[in-house]
């Protein structure tokens, strides 16, 4: 395994880190809208019409389908990562187990060559 190998890894690895804090920062900013201002909640008024009863809940329907699709792909994300993480965890194995019996090889031919 070269070092190339372990970047283009490393490199596939972090390129999912921003897209999954984007999602959070979505979702964040969506439940925030709508669980974070209760105070200024509190101080309109309370008499609201079917028309605006009705927007509501399609727009917290619509953020719900936000939500589920940005869940989704976060999955599928995580998914991707694990796998690769996965890759690099064997890989890294293989390649201390190439190092230490290179080592030993080498620890035996200098004792070879000493004698």
């Amino acid at each position: 395994m070269t070092v190339t190998t372990v970047i283009k890894v490393l490199k596939e690895v972090t390129q999912w880190g921003p897209i999954i804090a984007q999602a959070g920062k979505k979702i964040y900013d969506n439940t925030k809208g709508m669980f974070g201002n209760r105070s200024l909640l509190k101080k309109t008024s309370i008499a609201i019409t079917l028309q605006e009863l009705d927007k509501k809940v399609s727009q917290l329907e619509q953020n719900d389908l936000d939500q589920t699709k940005l869940l989704a792909e976060m999955a599928q994300q995580t998914d991707n990562l694990s796998k690769l993480a996965n890759v690099l965890v064997t890989r890294i194995r293989y390649a201390t187990g190439f190092a230490g019996i290179s080592l030993l090889i080498s620890i035996y031919l200098l004792i070879r060559n000493l004698s």
